[in-house]
């Protein structure tokens, strides 16, 4: 019965995977290439500016 049990939890798992991990996986690295972009563009617009000012 455990087999049984862990074979099918061990599809379901394999499935969610594959199925909605991925494509989630891609959806947050692109997010949070983005994000990283954007606060590497700021930081580094911070430092030129002040820089400038000093």
């Amino acid at each position: 019965m455990q087999g049984v049990l862990h074979g099918f939890f061990g599809g379901a798992l394999g499935f969610a995977k594959a199925h909605l991990l991925q494509p989630a996986l891609g959806v947050v690295l692109v997010f949070g290439g983005k994000a990283v972009a954007v606060l590497a563009l700021d930081f580094a617009a911070e430092v030129v500016v002040g820089y400038r000012g000093e």
